[in-house]
């Protein structure tokens, strides 16, 4: 029996269903990859492979259920779309060895801060007054970031439309969705002439994940958001022990 391929399956199905509703699905995939033994060079392109089948579903599923503001969303679409390439090409550039050591530390930032931040949640508050300026730049920045790392750009995304838009939480999933679609697809387009997409290694995750992201998203357009964080904090945290244990022991 393969028990890396089975813990491949499990990781890339629950990182879909949970990325699908409350983002940070990375936060599985990647220390999963890493643990299995996928080389840090490409450790962030293939993840894109998996991080774009979530997406895909979890985007089909939203549009359904006819969620999505094209208005809105439209003009964002681009600026994520270039963000992510950039993104990518500067983690093209950077070694392999630091690529391990920041993959920890970055998971294990990201990961307390997600713990300690606890609850995201729809408040009515005042827009501000620069966000038609603020949410083009910060959509810039995340699309960005996924390109060069990715965990937990979806949390980010809903986070940034909780606060410049007078969107809900299941509002902000789905347009988060849709954009984290946008820059996989970028990061992917960039890093399919790199030579640094494993795309064999990580298919049998790619088909979980597209399951997982079509559940979650179900999953949230159902019951919301109640009951999903402590399973990734779980799973999270014992991946990060794994990681640790092989960086530094």
């Amino acid at each position: 029996m393969d028990y890396n391929l089975i813990l491949l399956i499990l990781a890339t199905f629950l990182a879909g269903f949970i990325d699908a509703i409350v983002g940070g699905g990375g936060l599985i995939t990647v220390p999963t990859l890493l643990t299995l033994g996928l080389p840090a060079e490409n450790i962030i392109a293939s993840n894109k492979l998996i991080g774009v089948s979530t997406a895909i579903t979890g985007s089909y599923k939203y549009l359904k259920s006819n969620i999505i503001r094209w208005e809105t969303i439209r003009k964002f679409i681009i600026l994520s779309l270039i963000g992510s390439v950039f993104g990518s090409y500067i983690n093209s550039l950077l070694s392999p060895s630091f690529l391990r050591i920041f993959i920890f530390c970055a998971i294990l930032i990201l990961f307390l801060y997600l713990t300690f931040k606890r609850k995201i949640e729809y408040v009515d508050h005042p827009i501000p007054r620069l966000s038609f300026v603020l949410l083009p730049l910060f959509i810039f920045i995340i699309g960005f970031y996924d390109g060069f790392f990715g965990p937990g750009t979806g949390t980010f995304l809903i986070m940034i439309f909780l606060y410049f838009s007078r969107f809900t939480l299941l509002q902000s999933a789905a347009h988060g969705r849709i954009l984290n679609l946008t820059s996989n697809i970028g990061a992917i387009l960039f890093f399919s002439t790199t030579g640094l997409i494993n795309f064999w290694f990580v298919f049998p995750g790619m088909i979980a994940a597209s399951i997982g992201g079509y559940i979650g998203a179900s999953y949230s357009v159902k019951y919301g958001t109640k009951g999903i964080r402590p399973i990734m904090y779980i799973c999270v945290t014992v991946l990060l022990i794994k990681m640790a244990r092989d960086l530094f022991l």
